[in-house]
């Protein structure tokens, strides 16, 4: 940080917070990938030890001649099954990890994303981009790397799923039309059909639902604006299919 706050000239500084940012987002992917590979050998740890061991006692059952070794083997096999049964239900759990992993790796992917972009517009003066801002994003990157953070984007994830459904069931009972313009409309919104792009929906946002003239109807949700059968909102759907969409 001093060398950064006694650097002369924005070359110097983008140098420093280039070699900062580089510095610690490599610390910080050398550590996440420890982590990583921790979480997968404790979820199939359990499981290959399991199966081994199941499949030498039946081996064993076969090799032993005695009944009743044979049959404190049969329990002590079933006691493992009864074990692995127990480990079976926490299939959910290990898929439940499976899925956290791959929210980190995508939620790191984003924010490393803004952190390059940054370093860029600032070595092209674009924008005046600042340790300070350099450390927040750094540690933001960090945590990307984290359960608790996954489970929140996860979370979050799934409330606006819900939200969306909920959008969509109202504006079916309320009167639900589908039409060409609000099916490339959801094409724009949605373009794989699942996840928003955010810098489409902000301009239907904008510049179509903003624009109608009844204020309460400016407080639409894209899908009703989408779905909608009043004869304004089909009209304004039309314009701005045209416009956006076309």
């Amino acid at each position: 940080m001093q060398a950064y706050t006694g650097a002369t000239g924005r070359a110097a500084k983008t140098e420093i917070l280039k070699n900062y940012v580089s510095t610690r987002m490599l610390d910080i992917d050398t550590q996440y990938l420890l982590f990583e590979q921790q979480l997968y050998e404790q979820n199939v740890k359990g499981s290959v030890y399991t199966a081994w061991t199941l499949l030498g006692l039946a081996f064993a059952g076969v090799a032993v001649s005695s009944s009743q070794d044979k049959e404190w083997l049969a329990a002590l096999s079933a006691g493992i099954l009864g074990g692995k049964a127990a480990f079976d239900k926490n299939a959910l759990f290990d898929k439940t990890i499976t899925a956290l992993i791959i929210q980190m790796n995508a939620t790191r992917k984003t924010v490393k994303l803004r952190i390059l972009e940054s370093l860029r517009d600032q070595e092209n003066n674009k924008i005046r981009y600042t340790m300070i801002e350099a450390v927040g994003d750094v540690k933001e990157y960090y945590q990307a790397g984290s359960i608790p953070a996954a489970i929140g984007a996860l979370t979050e994830g799934a409330t606006n799923a819900n939200a969306v459904a909920t959008e969509e069931l109202k504006a079916f009972k309320s009167g639900f039309i589908k039409d060409p313009a609000g099916d490339r409309l959801r094409v724009f919104w949605k373009p794989d059909g699942k996840t928003t792009n955010t810098a489409n929906a902000k301009r239907i946002t904008d510049e179509c639902i903003a624009t109608l003239s009844d204020p309460d109807l400016k407080k639409l949700s894209i899908t009703s604006f989408l779905r909608s059968n009043k004869p304004e909102i089909v009209e304004a759907r039309l314009k701005c299919a045209d416009t956006l969409a076309p």
